[in-house]
C-alpha cells in the first residue's frame, strides 16, 4: 500500500515535470512569519524535479539554552529613524545590550507582530487598513505595519540574494519565486495588504505567491509519506480519497482544515478553514498569569520595561520545556531564571525572591532554587489546561458533528505547539477510535510545504468558496 502512494504521488509530480520545465523561474524561496517564530526555506527548480522534498531550511544564530533553531522570533528591533537595525534572536541580544547601558529609549522593539496585527484586524470595522499601527514593547510608540512588515520582508529577501551569491548557486533575482504564508483565515484585504508589503520589500507582484498556511502544511504532509514508526505499514493515508483533519498548533491560534485527497493526488478543501485562540500562547499567559500572583504584576512589569533581554529569557526556557516529553518517574521540571530577577526583586520588595515562592499559594507545586525555579508536572500541565479544551472541543464539533458524513479517521498535528507530548497525549486521548500524526519538525511543515506550492500553484485543486456553501475551482 506504501509503495503504491509513492508510485501515485510520483506519477502525479512526474506529469507535472513538462509545466515545470517551462515555467520561467530558478529557485523558490518561502518566508514564513508566525506569531512568534519566522524563517524561510528555499529550493531550486532543478533539484525539485529531482527531488521534491530536498528544501533547504538555514538555521539559526540562537542563543545556547535554544541549540539549534530553524527559526527565529518574530521580532525586529529598528533604530530613532525608524530605520531596521535587526531581526529575531540578533534584535532580542542587541536590544538587551542596549538596556544594559540605558541607551534602549530610542530603539523600536516589536516582538510577535503577526500576533499583534491579527488583533488590530480584529479592531478593525471592515478589515485591516494600510494605516493600522503596531505598538513596540514598551507600548509607548507605534509605527505603520505595513512598515514594519514590509522592513521585515526585505530582511528575508536580501538574506535569500545574499545567500545565492555567497554559495555560488547561479540564480539571477529576477528568477526567483518568492512565497509569502498568509493565514487561511485572513481577509481578502488583509492578504492585499500582505502583497503590498512585499512589493515595497522590492519583490514584483509578477514574482509572488500567496500560500495558505493550513494548506502548505497538507502539502508538506502529503508529500512527507510519514514512515513506518508512525503508520502501520498497511496505512495509506493520502492514498485516491483519503480524508483527514489538519490541526495547525502555532502560537496564538490554531487552524483545523478538513482535506481530501483526488484522483490526480491533488488536493480538495472539504470545509472552510477555521481556527479558535487556543495556540500555544495559551500555555504562556497561563505561565506568566501564574509568575504573575507570585512576584506581583507591578513588578514583573517593571521588569518587562527595565530589563527587557532578561524577561524575553525568562520565557525562552519555558518554551524549551513545553517541547520536552515527561519521564514517567518526573518529580519536577526545572527552568532556570535570570540572575537580575532575583536581585531586582530584593530590591524593589524588601524580601528573597525564594521568600515569594514559599508564601504564594504555589508553594507545594513550585519552590525556587538558586537560579532556577521547579514545579511539578502536574502543574506543567494545568498550563496546558485551556488550550487542549479549546483545541479537544473545536475537533470534536468538527468530525462528531459538522462533518460526521465525511467519515475522517485521521488527524495530523503541524505546528509548533504540535510538538508538545503533552498536547499530543491529550488528543491521542480525547480520539482514541482516530489515527494521529504528528511528522518530524512539525513545526517547520509549513515552511516547507509553502515551497512545495511555490513548484506547484495547482496542486490545490478546489477549495470552499467565501460566503457560499459550493466549492470553487480553479
Amino acid at each position: 500500500m506504501r509503495a503504491h502512494a509513492q508510485e501515485k504521488a510520483t506519477f502525479a509530480f512526474d506529469k507535472l515535470y513538462k509545466y515545470i520545465k517551462m515555467d520561467h523561474y530558478s529557485l523558490v524561496c518561502a518566508m514564513h512569519f508566525g506569531n512568534t517564530s519566522s524563517g524561510i526555506a528555499y529550493s531550486l527548480k532543478r533539484e525539485y524535479c529531482d527531488d521534491p522534498m530536498r528544501i533547504t531550511v538555514p538555521d539559526w544564530n540562537a542563543p545556547s539554552s535554544v541549540q539549534i533553531s530553524y527559526k527565529t522570533p518574530t521580532t525586529i528591533l529598528l533604530d530613532s529613524e525608524r530605520k531596521f537595525v535587526a531581526f529575531g534572536y540578533e534584535a532580542e541580544s542587541k536590544y538587551a545590550e542596549f538596556a544594559e547601558d540605558e541607551e534602549h529609549d530610542e530603539y523600536f522593539l516589536c516582538r510577535r507582530f503577526k500576533m499583534l496585527l491579527n488583533n488590530t484586524m480584529r479592531r478593525e470595522e471592515h478589515g485591516l487598513q494600510m494605516t493600522a499601527k503596531i505598538a513596540d514593547i514598551t507600548e509607548k510608540k507605534e509605527m505603520l505595519a505595513i512598515d514594519i512588515f514590509s522592513l521585515s520582508i526585505k530582511y528575508f529577501r536580501d538574506l535569500m540574494v545574499y545567500t545565492v551569491d555567497k554559495k555560488g548557486i547561479g540564480v539571477k533575482t529576477t528568477d526567483i519565486r518568492w512565497v509569502l504564508t498568509v493565514p487561511a483565515m485572513w481577509s481578502d484585504p488583509a492578504k492585499q495588504f500582505m502583497t503590498e508589503a512585499a512589493e515595497r520589500a522590492g519583490i514584483p507582484r509578477a514574482n509572488l505567491v500567496l500560500a495558505l498556511e493550513s494548506e502548505a502544511a497538507s502539502i508538506y504532509c502529503s508529500r512527507l509519506l510519514v514512515t513506518s514508526t508512525e503508520l502501520d505499514e498497511t496505512d495509506d493515508i493520502f492514498g485516491d480519497g483519503k480524508k483527514y483533519l489538519i490541526i495547525a498548533a502555532k502560537g496564538e491560534v490554531v487552524v483545523f482544515t478538513v482535506h481530501e485527497v483526488t484522483k490526480d493526488h491533488h488536493l480538495k478543501e472539504l470545509a472552510k478553514a477555521s481556527s479558535g485562540d487556543c495556540g500555544g500562547t495559551c500555555v504562556d499567559n497561563d505561565y506568566k498569569n501564574t509568575l504573575t500572583e507570585i512576584l506581583g504584576e507591578d513588578f514583573l512589569e517593571e521588569f518587562r520595561l527595565k530589563y527587557t533581554g532578561e524577561y524575553i529569557e525568562l520565557f525562552q526556557d519555558f518554551e524549551m520545556k513545553k517541547r520536552t516529553p515527561l519521564s514517567e518517574n518526573q518529580t519536577m521540571i526545572t527552568m532556570r531564571i535570570p540572575g537580575m530577577l532575583s536581585g531586582f526583586y530584593e530590591e524593589r520588595k524588601n524580601q528573597k525572591l525564594k521568600e515569594a515562592f514559599k508564601n504564594s499559594t504555589y508553594n507545594k507545586s513550585t519552590r525556587f532554587e538558586g537560579d532556577k525555579v521547579r514545579i511539578t508536572p502536574a502543574l506543567m500541565k494545568c498550563f496546558f489546561a485551556s488550550a487542549c479544551v479549546g483545541i479537544v472541543d473545536h475537533v470534536r464539533d468538527l468530525l462528531l458533528e459538522k462533518l460526521k458524513h465525511h467519515k475522517i479517521d485521521t488527524i495530523i498535528m503541524v505546528g509548533g505547539f504540535s510538538e508538545s507530548p503533552i498536547l499530543q497525549a491529550h488528543i491521542r486521548s480525547e480520539f482514541p477510535d482516530h489515527r494521529v500524526v504528528v511528522p518530524k519538525e512539525a513545526r517547520l511543515a509549513v515552511l516547507r510545504g509553502a515551497v512545495l506550492f511555490g513548484h506547484n500553484p495547482s496542486i490545490i485543486s478546489e477549495r470552499m468558496a467565501k460566503g457560499s456553501h459550493g466549492i470553487a475551482s480553479f
